[in-house]
C-alpha cells in the first residue's frame, strides 16, 4: 500500500503537536503542585469549584469552617444577619437586596 502524499508530513506535525501538549501538561502539573503546596484546603476547594464552573462556597461569617456555634443567646440584628446569609448563598448575579 503506497503512502498518501503528505502523510509523512502530517504524522510529523501531529507528533510535534503531541510533544508540545505533553510539555504543556508537565508545566501545568508543576504549577498546580506549587499551588497545592501553598494553599489551604479551603482555597483548594474554591479553586477546584471555580475551575469546574461551579459557584464558590459561601464565605465570610457563614463559612462552615469558621462558624462558631453556641447555645448562648446574644443580641443580634436579625434582619442584617439574614440578609448577609441569603447574600452569601445566592447564585452570582442575583439581587438579594
Amino acid at each position: 500500500m503506497a503512502a498518501a502524499d503528505g502523510e509523512p508530513e502530517q504524522i510529523a506535525r501531529l507528533t510535534a503537536q503531541v510533544a508540545a501538549l505533553e510539555e504543556l501538561l508537565r508545566r501545568r502539573s508543576r504549577e498546580l503542585a506549587i499551588v497545592q503546596r501553598h494553599c489551604c484546603a479551603r482555597d483548594l476547594q474554591l479553586i477546584a469549584r471555580v475551575a469546574a464552573g461551579l459557584p464558590p462556597l459561601p464565605g465570610g461569617p457563614f463559612d462552615s469552617e469558621i462558624w462558631a456555634e453556641t447555645c448562648e443567646l446574644t443580641e443580634a440584628d436579625v434582619a442584617v444577619t439574614l440578609q448577609a446569609l441569603w447574600h452569601s448563598v445566592a447564585p452570582p448575579g442575583t439581587d438579594t437586596r
